[in-house]
């Protein structure tokens, strides 16, 4: 099983979820925590990994079967779930 962070599927969402992300969590970054950069991580390290559909693809390929994946909250995050034979 893995629980991982992904984008939501429905474009008015990702467009909220994009600048609560990029915008609102970095500045209460700053301000609370005094550091915009380490708020600014998570969101751009959701951009660069694999989808959903990728990800069942990359498991797969290294051996895993049964491969299924469930998006939660829109698809915010991703449960995946897989047997390794």
């Amino acid at each position: 099983m893995c629980l991982e962070f992904s984008h939501p599927t429905t474009p008015w969402f990702r467009f909220l979820y994009d600048f609560y992300s990029f915008y609102i969590m970095p500045t209460m970054g700053k301000v609370l925590a005094g550091s915009r950069h380490a708020y600014t991580y998570l969101p751009e390290s959701i951009r660069v990994f694999p989808g959903p559909r990728e990800l069942k693809g990359i498991l797969e390929d290294i051996g895993f079967r049964r491969v299924t994946y469930r998006k939660l909250t829109d698809g915010i995050a991703v449960v995946h779930l897989g047997v390794k034979a």
